[in-house]
């Protein structure tokens, strides 16, 4: 998959896209709320987009894979979150590099309807100099819901399925995490503090000799997705979990599962499974 390091050009698919777009107004149409997405498949995590009426859209996500997946020495360095510090994967020397692909990612690109009613569009994916493309194909209820069905040009499907954007009881608080990369277990403390956006939380902690900082999504779907940077490397290691997550304005609970960077290889891009147990104090 080729690499886009010029954000320029996904811009000028997406004027070029909103200037075909019909501007009519029998279809169905996403643009009357912001949502609050579920991603499943061979992506997950919680992503939060919005649609507007001169069909371009854009929004931000926390994206991990299935914990059962394995990478081989040609894929890319999956450490791509979205902000400083920026991560520059190394050449594998292939004609056709994958991007393992993982943390925070922003989202931009452009909506319209097929002749169907469905919506269709494009999204670049994008986090440090690494950029990926999204189609995506899926219908809408006006303010109750929206499913779209993704292909990614790696070759990823999964789906974003969500509900209106709509601030939930705060999370924010005190937490500790039991849990294990791989087959070695760990306890963390970590503090969630109100983000910019709603229901986006930043986040530092501290583990067994190390300290981590990142952000988390909570959707109003009862799901929490979370990544972080640690030092347990001057490189930093790189984690992304997501999963169910039961919470109130006291309470807060969940198992997000995920993948994390191995601190011992991380020029291989190889990936460890990770299962953490999140409590609230």
């Amino acid at each position: 998959m080729a690499l886009k390091t010029q954000f320029s050009v996904a811009v000028l698919a997406a004027a070029l896209l909103g200037g075909f777009a019909p501007h009519g107004s029998a279809q169905p149409s996403p643009t009357t709320n912001p949502w609050d997405l579920v991603i499943s498949g061979s992506q997950r995590g919680v992503a939060q987009l919005t649609f507007l009426n001169d069909f371009t859209v854009s929004g931000s996500q926390i994206i991990t894979m299935p914990p059962t997946h394995r990478d081989t020495p040609d894929d890319l360095d999956p450490r791509l979150p979205g902000g400083d510090p920026g991560r520059v994967p190394p050449t594998t020397g292939t004609e056709n590099p994958k991007t393992i692909w993982y943390g925070l990612a922003s989202l931009q690109g452009s909506w319209t309807w097929d002749s169907k009613g469905n919506i269709v569009g494009v999204l670049t994916e994008f986090g440090g100099p690494v950029t990926n493309g999204i189609s995506f194909k899926g219908s809408v209820r006006p303010g109750v819901r929206i499913t779209l069905n993704v292909n990614r040009d790696d070759g990823r499907k999964f789906t974003y399925k969500g509900i209106p954007l709509v601030p939930q009881p705060s999370i924010a608080g005190n937490y500790y995490a039991t849990g294990g990369r791989e087959k070695v277990p760990f306890n963390e403390i970590m503090t969630l503090t109100p983000g910019t956006d709603p229901n986006t939380y930043d986040v530092v902690g501290t583990g067994p000799a190390y300290t981590f900082m990142g952000s988390a999504y909570l959707s109003g779907s009862k799901h929490l997705a979370l990544y972080t940077l640690s030092d347990e490397t001057t490189n930093l290691v790189l984690r992304s979990v997501s999963g169910p997550f039961k919470f109130s304005a006291t309470t807060g609970s969940g198992e997000l599962k995920g993948v994390s960077e191995d601190p011992e290889n991380q020029d291989l891009a190889t990936t460890l499974n990770v299962k953490m147990k999140l409590r609230r104090q």
